[in-house]
């Protein structure tokens, strides 16, 4: 009810053609790694506008909240740039009562719900179709921007703070050689 849902597909990888081209192919490992941060424009990998056409995969427009499904569970981020995702995604299009920011930090916070959905024996998964029977509670869309503004600048202040710290250690530890020299 409040938005689009999709997944990701692989074209083949033994087709050369499919591959090295200009459309961001998004995997889990490439969104993991931005644990504070909210988009994503930039891959380690990318597809062919040949592989779009042959193969069933959905071009995701910016604003799409690309969740991972499977793996590691409930690590998402908003696309600013049109791509693609693997099959480890259930990919979210907000519908214009959503503020995506807001409907991201939210999923994150339910991340243990979204463990308690998934299924699997040999590793874990949330389908798309018990994705789509969640409840979520959806406050008016200037008070979902409202604590999504918040949320940012704390996520802000917490990179700064972390690259602060990292400044802060690389300066001890060159006082504590020059005292030790």
């Amino acid at each position: 009810e409040i938005s689009g849902i999709s997944g990701g597909s692989t074209p083949s990888t033994k087709n050369r053609a499919y591959w090295n081209g200009n459309i961001p192919f998004v995997t889990p490992t490439d969104i993991t790694p931005l644990s504070n941060l909210n988009y994503i424009n930039k891959t380690k990998r990318s597809i062919t506008e040949k592989a779009l056409r042959s193969n069933p995969i959905n071009l995701l427009e910016p604003g799409t909240i690309l969740l991972t499904s499977r793996a590691s569970i409930g690590k998402g981020v908003i696309n600013s740039v049109p791509l693609v995702t693997n099959q480890g995604f259930i990919n979210i299009m907000p519908n214009l009562e959503m503020y995506g920011l807001w409907l991201l930090y939210y999923l994150r916070f339910q991340k243990n719900s979204l463990f308690r959905i998934a299924s699997g024996s040999t590793f874990k998964e949330i389908s798309r179709r018990s994705f789509k029977q969640m409840k979520i509670l959806v406050p008016p869309l200037e008070e979902q921007e409202k604590i999504a503004s918040i949320l940012v600048r704390t996520d802000e202040t917490i990179v700064l703070l972390e690259k602060h710290k990292e400044v802060s250690i690389e300066l001890k530890n060159r006082v504590l050689n020059d005292l030790i020299k």
